[in-house]
């Protein structure tokens, strides 16, 4: 196909994808009815919900068929029109999803879209599971509770939006980015394209918003603006079903990466893997809840963390939706890729991540694409990434860390251990690790 022909047949079929993706909007479909937390908690005794699922004010099997005539158009000998069709079916899959939402057949394409707890990493037998268990074990909550309550005073959130957009400011220019209090989330955040909406109620510390601004702000928003203005492949600027495991592990890799990754943020996403494993195994809303608070959350902060789980689903168990798995799942997948990329010498790919809403996979016919002018470089990278000295230093050793026998380790210093006199202080920080 001549390059103008090609060019002006990606860009319709970007287009065409950017309209039909418009009243998609997943989080907001499988969410319950804001008044339903108020009357769980209300009562004495926990009772399941009852939720209905309205139908969506679009037409599922119009947009179904939609969908499938941009794949059908999609030349499979073009490598990026190849993201397009992969990106058209996996919408089709998300309207299958929510097509089956409150019934069993939900999570088998909620599985599909967004993966699993015992999901298997790269190299190796262990999984995300495994990984969540590891930190759940290794991160001592009761510890990290006593670490909080030595860090500064909750913020309120006009704070948080005041703080935000002073910094947003800063990096996308003076009103490119709002930060607007909500009264309907259900997180701490959520990031648009440029819009980051912040919970009234959110309980925020200054470490809370160094995360936020880097996940939500670096990442989320970051990705969204620069596949926005992408001049052939525009839909980049979308969160497609099939990119968000991939910006939610490239989000929390900017946390780790910017140092705002803390421990009590890693537990977090750890009890999230958990709780979905726990759907897996049968259990019910409530049983999510009670675990919840066994865990140390707050009443309010239980009901959310149990309807993150069963959005979309059943509350009394078997249909639930795993997204929460794929934080850190995606996170150890980021995390390896730029090991891999650092021994390969190959930290041109980084910049890539950052053009759009993107796969790992996706990076081969991007990198091409960018020598052929069709993906433009990405014009918001965070300061980490602009200036990767740090991280290609650090990637680096880590790579050769994964090589030493920890338990070796640990048994060579174990007299020490236990000779070594701890701190009279309980709330030592030290205390913040065990197992």
């Amino acid at each position: 196909m001549p390059r103008k022909s090609r060019r002006r047949t990606l860009i319709d079929l970007s287009r065409k994808l950017i309209d039909a993706q418009r009243p998609v909007r997943v989080l907001a479909l499988i969410a319950w009815p804001t008044g339903e937390r108020n009357r769980f908690l209300s009562r004495k005794q926990p009772r399941l919900p009852k939720v209905r699922y309205a139908r969506p004010r679009f037409d599922l099997r119009a947009h179904d068929a939609t969908f499938a005539a941009i794949a059908r158009n999609c030349d499979r000998a073009d490598p990026l029109q190849l993201i397009l069709r992969d990106t058209a079916e996996q919408y089709r899959r998300v309207l299958a999803m929510l097509e089956a939402r409150g019934t069993r057949d939900y999570t088998r394409h909620s599985r599909a879209l967004y993966g699993t707890a015992g999901a298997p990493f790269l190299g190796g037998p262990k999984t995300n599971l495994d990984l969540a268990n590891h930190l759940l074990s290794s991160l001592d909550g009761q510890a990290l509770d006593r670490l909080r309550r030595q860090t500064p005073r909750v913020w309120p959130a006009e704070r948080v939006v005041r703080t935000l957009s002073q910094r947003f400011d800063r990096f996308f220019g003076r009103g490119a980015v709002r930060v607007q209090i909500s009264t309907t989330l259900t997180a701490d955040a959520a990031a648009g394209a440029s819009r980051l909406r912040i919970r009234r109620d959110g309980e925020f510390t200054r470490q809370t918003v160094d995360y936020l601004e880097q996940h939500e702000g670096y990442v989320h928003i970051a990705t969204s603006l620069n596949g926005s203005a992408q001049p052939v492949l525009d839909i980049l600027g979308k969160a497609s079903p099939r990119s968000v495991k991939h910006n939610e592990g490239l989000a929390v890799f900017g946390e780790w990466a910017s140092g705002t990754l803390t421990a009590a943020r890693l537990r977090s996403l750890a009890e999230r893997v958990q709780l979905v494993h726990l759907a897996e195994e049968g259990a019910d809303f409530i049983d999510l809840y009670q675990h919840a608070l066994s865990l140390g959350r707050s009443p309010e902060r239980a009901y959310d963390a149990a309807h993150r789980v069963f959005r979309g689903g059943l509350p009394e168990g078997g249909a639930y939706f795993t997204k929460d798995s794929a934080y850190l799942d995606h996170f150890m997948r980021t995390f390896d890729f730029f090991r891999a990329s650092a021994l390969h010498g190959r930290l041109d790919l980084f910049e890539l991540l950052f053009a759009g809403k993107v796969a790992i996979d996706d990076l081969p016919a991007l990198a091409q694409a960018r020598l052929e002018g069709l993906i433009a470089p990405a014009r918001f990278v965070p300061p980490w990434l602009a200036s990767p000295d740090w991280l290609a230093a650090h990637l680096g050793l880590s790579s050769f860390f994964n090589q030493i026998d920890l338990s070796a380790v640990r048994a060579h210093y174990a007299d020490l251990f236990a000779t070594a006199p701890a701190p009279a202080d309980e709330e030592s920080s030290g205390a913040a690790f065990g197992g």
